[in-house]
């Protein structure tokens, strides 16, 4: 401790006289560059040292970031007055991968009542398309919800704060409406849109984004041949704004989530039908030990208007009003809350993923068709026990679940759930 303690002290009032960037083949220096705060001229600092390197590893393209302090010596035939000089010289490798990505997966959920939603998923992902560190993502899910996205991701600047989004979208899904005398109307939604975001990354952990849409809707009763197909042009401002410090996104044991987004739909944008929509979510993990506790709320509403159907919030499934059917609760304002513990029993072996956890869920929500109606004595109760693992093809969850209205539900998912 005593030698460390010595060479902090030394390092600290070592002079900077150059930092240099090695190891980049791929990507441009000057996204490595302005993400290091050391300089030269100045006193190394090993603090300030340590967040340079978080930095670039959080760039997402190293598989490992260091660091080397070299002196060179003055250069034989230079100015005679020239001394040795002091570099600071970090070290960034790679990946070996990439810079193409592709992910499969499957999701699936049933609650064994003749319900559910399978879907097979996959990502493409193209990094570092040019000097700037542009990146374009596509996804496509087949099965009861089919859905193609793509994004092409721009920085406006090599510290890759601010950046442009175009992106389109189409999708057509099932959604199963639950009336109050208990029959199921099967509509079939379809909309298209394209548009594109300006937004800002004011953070490793943070976005805000804001932009236009335009597309068009199609709403098709399945359960009635006589109710003529709804179709609907579409046209809104939107925006959107996330913060995650989670350490897990399937079994969070530590960190925080925010997101919130908006719609305003608006007749002037070519839209047929004006209204506004504000969605927010919120999440806390603590841990102690192998224990954890996570608390979401979840909040939506129309602001005063109607929400049409192809765009409304829905509750039900698996950790949202488990024991209800997915989507039995549907309606223009939201409230949800959930208090969740779980306990890590063990971890898989390295190659095959993460940990094993069994947990229970207390969950507390409703929607109403509109804001006059809403009540804290209207909340409806549910809960949930459940076992997971983390594994390397993503997270597996069991559970059974529970409602108010002596509704029970199984449930089998593959991906993640909350």
């Amino acid at each position: 401790r005593r030698h460390r303690a010595w060479r902090e002290r030394q390092t600290r009032t070592l002079a900077i006289d150059a930092v240099e960037i090695s190891g980049l083949e791929r990507i441009d220096p000057r996204i490595v560059e302005r993400q290091v705060r050391s300089r030269s001229g100045d006193a190394l600092d090993l603090d300030v040292l340590r967040e340079d390197l978080e930095r670039v590893y959080r760039l997402g393209d190293f598989e490992r970031v260091g660091f080397q302090v070299e002196v060179e010596p003055a250069r034989e035939g230079t100015d005679p007055t020239a001394t040795a000089r002091t570099v600071l010289r970090i070290d960034a490798a790679e990946k070996s991968w990439g810079p193409n990505f592709v992910r499969f997966g499957l999701g699936l959920e049933a609650d064994f009542k003749g319900r559910g939603d399978f879907n097979l998923l996959a990502d493409f992902t193209r990094t570092r398309v040019n000097t700037l560190g542009a990146e374009w993502k596509s996804r496509v899910s087949v099965g009861r919800d089919n859905t193609a996205f793509t994004e092409f991701y721009q920085p406006l600047d090599f510290g890759s704060h601010w950046f442009v989004a175009p992106l389109a979208v189409a999708e057509r899904r099932l959604v199963d409406v639950f009336e109050d005398d208990g029959a199921v109307t099967e509509r079939r939604i379809g909309r298209v849109e394209g548009g594109g975001d300006l937004g800002v990354q004011f953070s490793q952990y943070g976005e805000l984004r804001a932009g236009v849409r335009r597309g068009a809707t199609r709403v098709e009763n399945r359960s009635q041949a006589d109710v003529p197909v709804v179709r609907s042009d579409t046209g809104a401002w939107v925006g959107s704004w996330t913060v995650d410090r989670l350490d897990n996104a399937n079994f969070p044991r530590w960190g925080s989530l925010i997101a919130a987004d908006v719609r305003f739909s608006r007749a002037f944008l070519a839209a047929d039908d004006e209204y506004d929509r504000l969605q927010a979510t919120y999440l806390e993990a603590r841990s102690f030990g192998r224990n954890t506790i996570v608390a979401r709320l979840r909040y939506g509403t129309g602001l005063g208007s109607e929400i049409p159907v192809y765009d409304d919030f829905s509750l039900g499934g698996m950790f949202n009003m488990s024991g209800f059917p997915r989507g039995a609760l549907r309606g223009t304002e939201l409230g949800f809350a959930q208090l969740m513990y779980y306990r890590q029993l063990g971890t898989l072996p390295g190659p095959l993923g993460g940990g094993l956890y069994v947990g229970l869920s207390a969950e507390a929500g409703n929607v109403w068709a509109t804001r006059d109606e809403a009540s804290f004595s209207d909340l409806r109760p549910a809960g949930l026990v459940w076992a997971g693992v983390d594994t390397v093809f993503g997270p597996v969850t069991v559970g059974y679940g529970r409602s108010d209205s002596n509704i029970d539900s199984l449930y089998l998912a593959l991906g993640q759930v909350f």
